[in-house]
């Protein structure tokens, strides 16, 4: 017997079959959601099955009534008869068996090819956002992304270090350091970065005042600590419902090339098997309580829904004015709505001070282009204005509500118990958890991919591109929003992902990281390594957990003992000190509702403010 040595590149060719088999047995399993029983075949089984009977019921019966066998000629007849119905039982189900064959393969085809063309969607969309971008800001930003995919390699992390911080003595540094890593030499990379430290920290500090999470990255790469795939990344707050926000008012300037390439990440996500935990208090007690807490319920449902319209606006009208102005001014990542007002404060500062040089140069092309960037902020601060005033009618009726609430509960919900797992409470009043989890079954995937592939065909028709696949093509930006926003639609048919707590859950899950697969990749190791990422993705449910435990403890008064704690650190993944806190009440002693929410804005009027600059560009423009 020969001993065979398999070199790497055979063990790479391994794990490559792998994948692809991984992503071969998905869609085939999902395409199993297809196929039924066909009525015919059943009836003609049944029919020969009969006749079975019927002979052996005829000679039983022959034997007992006459004392003789029956005539040979009603054998002949039934055994004729019985002998028909199996050939064509055994046609109609070779016939059958064929043509489930064949839409079997047409349906795995379209997912692959569906699972293709987002692929293509999600690089290109980014590619969009990349080109709103200055060199500066996409070379940080293609760095960032490198430096947060797992599985870069030691070259790629090299090129991204050399772009980050124009350093050679670093980007070889990184090497070495990720060479030592993937063997777990902690003490060599200690002793690597010993001698950098400085000259790390140096970039560092320079990188966070403008990129903050370019600069974490960074400083975590040199230090030896690569982003681990079970964490996956944090999704873009708020693209669901800024998109949502563009369909209703058929507003493409609403949703941001970063909120295009959000949805089509999500929907990839949920055509390969992606679950997003959810959980739900059910509620059991007397019906005055039920009725209050529903109200309560809805109340703050249609609150926290101004709120997040809100929030939008004054997301896009900051990304509006940073997007057309060479501006240091950064959008935080994670923000609150006074952040972004500061933002926007700062940029239309930014923007007089572009005014004033553009009139100083007589420079009439700047002039009107940021004429006409400041005449569409000042209608988007118009929008944001028209959100605010509807959420402080909804805190008004929110208040009023909380107050029936309050009279109820002392009535009817201090005996209120909190039954967790398969607990039985003593009392008939009563709230248990139920948890749910977004995603679609394998029927529902099939009908996913086949009206995105329709979808697909009829942008290529209002393109007018012929002889061309949909990989091949490059829609205006616009086509891309306008896809995004459809996308958005089909999925909300299935996933009603609308109502706040289910839009809360999927848009601060945790996404996986795709940046790994090459988009060149056949359709079957993209799918692969897809669903490889989304099942090494730790299902965390902390984040909807301190949103229930917030809720139970802030709206229905239900005090978090300390087995519930243990319940909720143990089941859900909770923070045990943030339990304690919300426990003992300290963030509602602290902030009122308004404060809770930051629903008292302060923001100036920008447009009042820029009626005498606009009165000086009318008279440079006259000229």
């Amino acid at each position: 017997m020969s001993n065979q040595v398999f070199t790497h590149k055979d063990k790479i060719s391994d794990l490559n079959d792998e994948v692809k088999r991984t992503g071969d047995h998905f869609t085939k399993k999902v395409t199993k959601a297809m196929k039924k029983e066909s009525w015919k075949l059943n009836f003609f089984e049944l029919v020969w099955m009969a006749v079975v009977s019927v002979c052996i019921g005829l000679y039983v019966a022959y034997n007992i009534g006459f004392g003789k066998s029956p005539d040979n000629n009603l054998f002949l007849y039934f055994g004729i008869y019985t002998a028909f119905t199996v050939v064509m039982t055994a046609l109609m189900r070779m016939f059958k068996t064929t043509a489930e064959k064949e839409a079997e393969q047409k349906t795995q085809r379209s997912l692959l090819r569906c699972n293709n063309h987002i692929f293509h969607l999600i690089t290109k969309s980014r590619n969009c956002f990349m080109d709103d971008m200055d060199e500066t800001q996409r070379r940080i930003y293609a760095a960032t992304i490198i430096l947060q995919n797992p599985e870069s390699s030691s070259s790629e992390l090299e090129v991204a270090v050399q772009d980050l911080t124009d350093s050679t003595a670093l980007a070889q540094a990184v090497c070495r350091i990720e060479s030592f890593r993937h063997h777990g030499m902690m003490a060599r990379i200690a002793d690597e970065y010993n001698n950098i430290a400085d000259l790390v920290e140096q970039h560092f500090n320079q990188l966070y005042e403008v990129y903050p999470t370019a600069a974490q990255i960074f400083m975590d790469r040199m230090k030896g600590y690569a982003p681990n795939m079970q964490d996956g990344l944090s999704r873009n707050p708020g693209f669901l419902e800024r998109t949502l926000n563009a369909i209703e008012h058929n507003d493409l300037n609403i949703v941001t090339f970063e909120d295009v390439s959000a949805v089509f990440s999500f929907t990839f996500e949920m055509l390969n098997g992606r679950e997003i935990p959810v959980l739900h208090p059910e509620f059991k007690g007397h019906e005055d309580y039920m009725v209050a807490q529903d109200k309560l319920d809805r109340s703050r449902s249609y609150l926290k829904q101004s709120i997040a319209k809100r929030n939008s606006r004054l997301k896009a009208l900051a990304e509006l004015l940073s997007s057309e102005l060479e501006t240091e001014i950064v959008i935080p990542a994670m923000f609150s709505s006074d952040e972004l007002v500061e933002v926007i404060e700062n940029l239309y500062k930014e923007y007089r001070k572009a005014i004033n040089n553009a009139i100083k140069d007589k420079n009439k092309k700047e002039l009107r282009r940021l004429k006409k960037v400041l005449t569409s902020s000042f209608k988007f601060q118009e929008k944001v204005n028209r959100h605010q005033r509807r959420a402080e009618r909804y805190l008004a009726a929110f208040k009023s509500i909380q107050k029936s609430y309050n009279k109820q509960w002392r009535k009817h919900g201090k005996s209120i118990e909190l039954i967790l797992g398969d607990e039985k409470g003593s009392s008939k009043d009563s709230i248990s958890i139920r948890e749910d989890y977004i995603t679609l079954d394998d029927m529902e995937k099939v009908t996913l991919a086949n009206k995105l592939i329709t979808l697909h065909r009829h942008t290529l028709k209002e393109q007018k591109i012929k002889h061309k696949k949909f990989i091949q093509i490059e829609l205006s930006p616009n086509a891309y929003k306008r896809l995004a926003m459809e996308y958005v639609l089909i999925l909300d048919e299935m996933l009603h992902f609308s109502q706040p707590e289910e839009m809360f859950a999927i848009e601060f899950s945790n996404m996986p990281c795709l940046s790994h697969i090459d988009i060149n990749s056949p359709s079957r190791t993209k799918v692969g390594l897809a669903i490889l990422s989304i099942e090494e993705l730790q299902q965390t449910r902390k984040k909807v957990a301190h949103r229930l435990a917030y809720n139970l403890r802030e709206y229905y008064k239900v005090a978090l003992n300390q087995s519930t704690i243990d319940y909720f650190v143990r089941q859900y993944g909770a923070e045990r000190e943030y339990l304690m806190n919300v426990n003992q009440s300290k963030l509602s002693e602290k902030q009122t509702v308004e404060e809770r929410y930051n629903i008292n804005i302060k923001m100036k009027d920008w447009e009042k403010r820029f009626t005498p600059t606009f009165k000086r560009m009318r008279l440079v423009l006259s000229k």
